[in-house]
């Protein structure tokens, strides 16, 4: 009885604890997500929607660099290649060739 009554406490409190994990990383991932939903519309209504693109654009260039430089993260061929397609993606977008000219 006396075992019984440790295990089903031990379960309760396994159960709580598990609640609070889930309860946190549910925190951290929808408040940060509503948070630029938010902003990105703001952004919409304010700015032309080539500069809005090129601030999401650059968003996975600073996470990885970021992770790099401060967290140690290993850059790999594939992190640099993925780095230079989302460069060069922005340079196409802010590329605006030049009108001709007419005499």
């Amino acid at each position: 009885s006396h075992n019984a009554s440790f295990h089903s406490k031990e379960k309760i409190a396994t159960s709580n604890r598990g609640n609070k994990q889930l309860a946190t990383l549910a925190f951290h991932i929808l408040g940060p997500a509503i948070l630029c939903y938010v902003l990105w519309t703001v952004m919409v209504a304010r700015l032309p929607a080539t500069i809005v693109a090129i601030s999401a654009l650059t968003a996975p260039v600073v996470g990885v660099l970021s992770s790099v430089l401060f967290l140690g993260d290993v850059m790999t061929w594939q992190k640099g290649l993925a780095l230079t397609a989302i460069i060069l993606s922005i340079t196409t977008m802010l590329y605006q060739p030049r009108k001709p000219t007419n005499p």
